[in-house]
């Protein structure tokens, strides 16, 4: 019997959660490629020049599946706000429909109290196969649970201390293939313990370091975790000897926007806090990231972080709306703040001046800080 072919854009690491949960539901899963200077080359040629950034890489993403091979089904989150990511799957489907391709798109709304249409849709996901539905999501959730994990408590944590460059990289790209491969809940545990250990034995943490800093990222959450788009700023960042930090990740947006019902209901959502820090600068949430944004750098500050930065798609009304404010914002809370703006042409060498200079701003002021922390004490 012929099995359905799905695919998904490339969003970081979501690609090994949403291959585990179309496996458990009997689909084919074309995971498409990695992000690279074709697919925005792509995805610019077919998508209206006012379109964000992010829809240019989805788009490029179809695109590049769909020239190597049939797809039946397409899935897509969608939104709701002012933010264009809601218009990204339906214009998909306009923009491939005109380019010959006819795969039925599959796109999930966030439930935001439509939970009779959202249950439909993952029923219908699931080719109705009621009882595989539970396991089959928490299975994904576990794998990408684990992979942001390794990812952010390994990966960027340790590249400051690497002795040799890339070493970090190397065994996180190891660990995720092991989980991507994995087929059951004991190789997960097997995997995540392996990986501590090496990481532990390979890239050492130095605690009497004084040159490492802590810098947070935050922003628009596809250039917050595609390293393409971003230009590979956790790296960048660590190599500078910086310990680096996120405000979202694959899973944590999956469990606040799409499967809401897996967060604990006794808890406030990292969005919903960061939404309550931003309140004494923007009231009321104005789509997208945006008023998170704004929330965060004032945890970042809280947090004692040396530094923060905002990553945002060229034109991104919410981002922008939140750039106006965050330098305000950055010196009443006391903390050193810079903003990227990413898009198809954004260049390479001036990024790395940009960021090379902010991060020695950020030394610079620790350690001005450090020196103001100490008093000297005269004994009459």
């Amino acid at each position: 019997m012929k099995r359905d072919k799905v695919t998904f854009p490339h969003m970081g690491n979501i690609y090994v959660g949403l291959d585990a949960l179309f496996e458990r539901f009997g689909y084919d899963v074309i995971v498409p490629p990695k992000i690279t200077q074709d697919t925005i080359r792509t995805g610019s040629k077919h998508a209206p020049e006012g379109m964000c950034v992010p829809f240019k890489y989805v788009l490029g993403n179809f695109i590049q599946v769909m020239e190597k091979q049939d797809v039946d089904y397409v899935l897509m989150a969608g939104g709701i706000g002012p933010c264009r990511f809601g218009f990204y799957g339906h214009m998909s489907k306009l923009i491939l429909t005109k380019l010959g391709y006819t795969p039925k798109f599959i796109i999930l709304e966030p439930p935001a109290g439509r939970w009779f249409n959202f249950t439909i849709d993952v029923l219908k996901l699931a080719h109705w196969r009621i009882k595989d539905i539970m396991p089959a999501i928490h299975w994904s959730v576990a794998k990408m649970e684990l992979t942001d994990r390794l990812e952010e408590e390994l990966y960027m944590k340790r590249i400051a201390y690497e002795p040799q460059k890339r070493k970090a990289e190397k065994l996180y790209i190891k660990y995720v293939n092991r989980i991507f491969k994995a087929d059951t809940y004991e190789k997960l545990d097997e995997i995540k313990k392996d990986a501590f250990e090496e990481y532990e034995s390979a890239i050492p943490i130095d605690n009497d370091r004084d040159d490492i800093i802590d810098i947070e990222i935050t922003g628009e959450i596809f250039i917050l975790l595609e390293p393409f788009s971003n230009m590979d700023i956790v790296r960048k960042l660590g190599e500078m000897g910086v310990r680096v930090s996120r405000t979202s990740s694959s899973s944590k947006w999956i469990r606040d926007r799409i499967l809401t019902f897996l967060a604990d209901k006794n808890k406030e959502k990292s969005f919903e806090r960061a939404i309550r820090k931003a309140e004494p600068w923007m009231k009321v949430p104005f789509g997208g990231e945006g008023i998170e944004t704004i929330g965060h750098t004032v945890e970042a500050a809280e947090k004692g972080f040396d530094g923060i930065i905002q990553v945002m798609p060229f034109s991104c009304m919410p981002e922008v709306s939140a750039k106006d404010v965050l330098p305000d914002v950055a010196r009443e809370v006391g903390i050193p703040f810079y903003s990227f703006i990413f898009d198809e042409h954004t260049g390479g060498a001036g990024f790395q001046t940009r960021l090379e200079s902010f991060v020695e701003r950020a030394r610079d002021v620790k350690n001005k800080n450090r020196k103001s922390d100490r008093t000297v004490v005269t004994v009459a």
